[in-house]
């Protein structure tokens, strides 16, 4: 009989102590997301909401883009469903999301004669990755050399461009902004 007991109280703790994880795991989930928001809020990077208009450059092809989607990775995936970017490389890593390639194939007529281009960005050469540009001016989303502390901006298209601080699932889109994919090397 005191075995019965011990048993049936044996599994009850258990069973306790896996609802409180599961409700811990659930609750950790929430509160992440909840210093997520407060981050951006207190950052000024909270995306802009409601349609936006922006322009994407894959190497040195223009993509004009009107969406409702509030982050440049959300926007990449939308312009792949759509077949305007061909390749998408972007898996979803420890760090978030990790740009690995973005090609698009333009076909255009030159010379009377229908011929494709290709526009590529991708970190397939060694010690290379695909770094994120962007054309808002906030000092929050503008990233600085680790060494020197100086602003990394780049000369492109007649606009500067700032090195995004930001991954591209957490950043925001802006009405009016360029945002520029290109191969660096370390």
């Amino acid at each position: 009989m005191k075995q019965t007991k011990a048993r049936r109280l044996c599994v009850v703790v258990a069973a306790l102590l896996l609802a409180a994880v599961f409700a811990f795991a659930l609750s950790a989930c929430g509160l992440k997301d909840a210093i997520d928001d407060l981050q951006q809020e207190v950052s000024g990077t909270e995306p802009q909401p409601g349609e936006k208009t922006v322009m994407v450059y894959v190497d040195d092809h223009a993509i004009l883009a009107v969406t409702g989607k509030d982050y440049f990775a959300d926007l990449l995936q939308e312009l792949y469903g759509q077949g305007v970017i061909t390749v998408l490389d972007a898996p979803d890593g420890p760090y978030g999301l990790t740009i690995k390639k973005v090609e698009c194939r333009v076909t255009e007529t030159v010379n009377g004669e229908s011929v494709t281009k290709v526009y590529s960005v991708s970190d397939d050469a060694p010690n290379t990755y695909v770094a994120i540009y962007h054309t808002v001016d906030n000092p929050d989303l503008k990233g600085t050399d680790y060494v020197t502390g100086a602003v990394i901006e780049q000369e492109a298209f007649g606009k500067t461009f700032w090195y995004s601080t930001l991954g591209a699932a957490s950043l925001p889109l802006y009405d009016g902004a360029c945002y520029r994919l290109v191969a660096e090397t370390y």
